[in-house]
């Protein structure tokens, strides 16, 4: 490679020279001249030490030119593309910015007209709450009766059933006899307890007698729909017209009422307005549920020991007379008021699980060792308020129960 560079080297200045020399020579001169110059290049002197690595190196890079071009061409693309997606990015991120600024206008335009709904709303409601207390106002204006609360209730309750088990525990009571008669009209389909009582002993029928006088009380006057007219013969008597028969038939006009779906509010409008009309009119002066405190009297009577005394005879009538009378009046005061409260029995055989929000264990039969608990009578129903269709009624006062097992 070396000589080959001499000779491209003096080969260039042989043609330089022979220019300035002599432009117009003839061929043969050309080749004379080209025998003188090899001859020249045979005779020239040796090369300076390390021309020929230097030689070598220069022309190696000079090989490596079209590698180095690629590699800087490559980057320079490289470094292009770059540029070209982060141009691609930042134009995204504004039309992505531009957009989210869309969104935000919308949404705060959005929640502007949220906010002045729910100023329009605060206004609807507070003018719906004046309107509401102007009705309440009205209407505990208009209303004949003032408000009955639950606890006037439960306590009007609470005296009824201590009521009953005080008589029915009476001393005076003997109850050594092998069988239960309940053939009077009063009692209803009480075969349950008559089958109870040949196996049980003293505690256990006054028990009985307890079950045997809250349903008589319940079914007669409790969940009766009275209206206040006095059922003394009495009181009817000193008026021309006969009163028997008005509270049935009023009666039987309200369950008329409520089995034409009529609303709930006008039904207890009428029942109040009606309740008024009575004692307006004098039929409600004198004592209510005479007549069944005088046939509870006359069954229990049966069971007064030998040589009771008159003053324990009257005694025990008397308890019938104050039961039946703050029966009637407990059913009254439920009736004057807006809400339905009821006395809620429990069926015998039911399930204990079934009803333990209703029911209170007051007492256990024999039964077997093991197996379910099951209601074997009712001793006193329960007191509950019923609320809204869908909810559960309210329970003011549990059920007393006695169960057995098995």
């Amino acid at each position: 490679m070396l000589r080959s560079l001499a000779r491209f080297y003096y080969s260039d200045d042989a043609k330089m020279s022979t220019r300035e020399s002599s432009g117009h020579r003839s061929t043969h001169n050309q080749s004379r001249q080209s025998h003188a110059r090899t001859s020249d290049l045979q005779q020239m002197p040796e090369l300076p030490t390390g021309f020929e690595e230097e030689c070598n190196r220069l022309a190696q890079e000079i090989a490596n030119i079209p590698a180095v071009m690629r590699d800087h061409l490559a980057r320079a693309e490289g470094d292009s593309g770059t540029r070209r997606d982060s141009h691609n990015r930042n134009r995204n991120l504004n039309v992505q910015l531009q957009r989210l600024t869309r969104e935000l206008q919308l949404k705060d335009s959005e929640i502007h007209n949220l906010e002045s709904e729910l100023e329009a709303s605060k206004v609807k409601i507070q003018n719906l709450r004046v309107k509401e207390q102007t009705l309440r106002d009205f209407v505990l204006e208009s209303d004949p009766y003032q408000a009955i609360s639950d606890g006037d209730v439960i306590n009007a309750f609470t005296r009824i059933r201590q009521g009953i088990q005080k008589l029915a525990s009476s001393k005076s009571l003997q109850l050594d006899r092998p069988l239960l008669d309940l053939k009077s009209s009063i009692f209803v389909e009480e075969e349950d307890l008559a089958t109870l009582w040949p196996g049980s002993h003293r505690p256990g029928r006054v028990l009985i007698l307890r079950a045997l006088l809250f349903r008589t009380v319940s079914r007669q006057i409790l969940t009766q729909d009275v209206f206040g007219i006095s059922d003394s013969e009495e009181d009817q008597a000193e008026d021309r017209h006969s009163w028997s028969g008005l509270n049935s038939g009023l009666s039987q006009f309200e369950r008329a009422l409520v089995h034409c779906n009529v609303p709930n509010d006008v039904v207890v409008n009428w029942r109040l307005s009606t309740l008024k009309s009575v004692e307006a009119a004098g039929m409600s002066k004198g004592a209510s549920g005479t007549a069944l405190a005088e046939q509870l009297y006359g069954f229990f009577a049966t069971f007064m020991v030998e040589g009771a005394t008159q003053q324990e005879q009257a005694k025990l009538q008397r308890g019938f007379s104050e039961l039946c009378s703050q029966a009637y009046a407990l059913r009254l005061l439920m009736r004057k008021s807006r809400e339905s409260y009821q006395c809620l029995p429990i069926s015998s055989g039911t399930l204990l699980e079934e009803v333990e929000h209703l029911a209170d264990v007051y007492g256990e039969t024999d039964g077997k060792k093991d197996g379910k608990v099951r209601i074997t009578f009712t001793l006193c129903d329960g007191l509950v308020k019923p609320r809204s269709q869908t909810e559960q009624p309210l329970v003011l006062e549990k059920a007393q129960v006695i169960t057995t097992r098995g």
